[in-house]
């Protein structure tokens, strides 16, 4: 790839949005770019202090509206009641609905750009509260990866990596706790985590990407004391 790769490029990728042949091509890319190997650097920066950052809170109506319909779904499917379920989303259609302000109320006539205006508020809005929400329940232990029963041993980990992640469904893990942690003492972007267990100790088998060359490590002592045990190279 002649061209440089754009920051969007850069995250989507430490996202784990694109596909693996597109992976591929951005990591022999920043193998030889170093004006993309330290934009990347930058980003991940960005993200580390991003989740070391407080989450902002919630704005009290959005997190009352979504309890009011987590506990309406969790009647319905508890008791199939359907008349109750109708008249609970009566209740909450009569109740106010969270404002954004009343910006614009004073004006006679509603013109287009002040309804492409406030259209553009809502979509920052949504937006913020949707990562806040994501960001306050990785912080909150939510986003945690599962605990994987099948044991592990330091010997021939590479092909014990490989099996686990063709049949389990990694992820990343992004601004969770277990991501913050590995990202301590790992170097590359964190492709993929998995909670299990190795010679007989819990641990996390984190799976990560540098220079085109994919790598799997055993972390231990996460949350307070990380230490990074065996790292194998996986096969391309």
């Amino acid at each position: 790839m002649a061209a440089h790769l754009t920051v969007d490029e850069l995250a989507d990728a430490a996202a784990g949005l694109l596909d693996a042949a597109r992976v591929a091509e951005i990591d022999a890319h920043l193998a030889g770019c170093r004006q993309c190997s330290a934009s990347q650097a930058d980003l991940d920066q960005v993200s580390v202090r991003l989740a070391a950052e407080p989450v902002p809170a919630m704005p009290a109506a959005v997190a009352d509206r979504l309890a009011d319909v987590i506990a309406l779904e969790q009647q319905r499917r508890s008791s199939g009641a359907a008349d109750a379920a109708d008249l609970h989303r009566r209740e909450l259609a009569d109740r106010p609905k969270p404002s954004l302000g009343t910006l614009g109320s004073d004006l006679d006539k509603p013109s287009r750009s002040r309804f492409f205006g406030r259209a553009l508020v809502a979509c920052v809005a949504a937006v913020g509260i949707g990562f806040a929400g994501y960001a306050v329940s990785a912080r909150a232990g939510l986003g945690e990866p599962e605990a994987i029963r099948s044991p592990l041993t330091s010997k021939d980990l590479a092909a014990q990596a490989e099996s686990l992640r063709s049949t389990e469904d990694l992820d990343s893990h992004w601004l969770s706790r277990s991501w913050s942690c590995a990202g301590k003492v790992t170097d590359g972007r964190i492709t993929d985590i998995a909670r299990v267990t190795v010679d007989g100790a819990p641990a996390l088998l984190v799976y990560t990407s540098s220079g085109g060359q994919a790598r799997v490590t055993v972390v231990t002592g996460c949350p307070d004391d990380p230490k990074a045990g065996t790292t194998t190279p996986l096969p391309e």
